[in-house]
């Protein structure tokens, strides 16, 4: 009988050609492009500044809304702060 040859696994040429063609970008550092193109997954950013709280970073957008005007400051909110005395 005859012997059973071995399965080779071949793969495509389309694939074989995809990836020598990352390994490619990857080696000349276009890796912003392999990541654009959805080939490969972007590297998180380490980001080094403090981030406020929610609270503070609301207070800072109503200040640049509002500048000046703060309708929380009229003559109702002083007599309410007033008695709280």
């Amino acid at each position: 009988m005859a012997e059973a040859k071995p399965h080779l696994h071949r793969e495509g040429t389309m694939q074989v050609t995809a990836k020598e063609g990352i390994d490619y970008l990857e080696s000349e550092g276009k890796t912003k492009l392999l990541e654009m193109q959805g080939l490969k997954d972007p590297e998180p950013a380490q980001n080094s500044l403090k981030r406020d709280g929610t609270m503070a970073v609301t207070a800072k957008e109503a200040e640049q809304l509002l500048g000046k005007d703060k309708p929380d400051e009229g003559k109702a909110f002083l007599k309410r702060s007033k008695k709280g005395n």
